[in-house]
């Protein structure tokens, strides 16, 4: 069986359906031959995910999110640090993701698994938007959607990840 191309009107539909249904999509890339190096970018318009699209290189795999699930969204100031503490209380543990909200199609993005981490990254990001999200199940099948980036030639061929 081969793999979908990230190109497949299928794959595109289907990414339009989710943004359509829940006002925001959630991509995942794995890049090919580099360690399991992956980032995570959110998109509030076709546009967006168009433009997306177009700037994947050649065997990245992309993986859509049929849902996820929001900790905390809004620009990073004091209000903000003491809503997230509120939230924390109630929390055991944290395998976050802290995505900057911005309109470009990239998007920093960074892990954090302990209330020390995500402290010191919601300091280095005072004054700019970002989504906390948990992180999602990237490797289940039955939470996402993914294609492949075609080789030059339009051939899909995953690389590893």
């Amino acid at each position: 069986m081969s793999a979908n191309s990230i190109h497949d009107p299928h794959f595109i539909h289907a990414g339009e359906i989710i943004l359509q249904a829940s006002g925001k999509l959630l991509a995942l890339v794995r890049y090919p031959y580099q360690a399991g190096n992956r980032d995570f970018f959110m998109f509030e318009t076709k546009a967006q995910f168009f433009a997306f699209l177009e700037a994947r290189k050649p065997k990245e795999a992309v993986s859509l999110f049929k849902s996820f699930q929001l900790v905390l969204k809004g620009l990073v100031d004091e209000n903000f640090i003491l809503k997230k503490a509120a939230i924390l209380k109630k929390i055991d543990t944290i395998d976050w993701l802290v995505l900057g909200d911005s309109q470009e199609v990239t998007s920093e993005c960074n892990f954090v698994t302990d209330r020390i981490e995500l402290q010191q990254e919601l300091f280095s990001r005072l004054g700019e938007e970002v989504i906390i999200l948990e992180e999602p199940d990237w490797i289940s099948e039955e939470s996402t959607i993914t294609a492949y980036s075609p080789d030059e030639d339009g051939i899909v061929r995953p690389g590893a990840y």
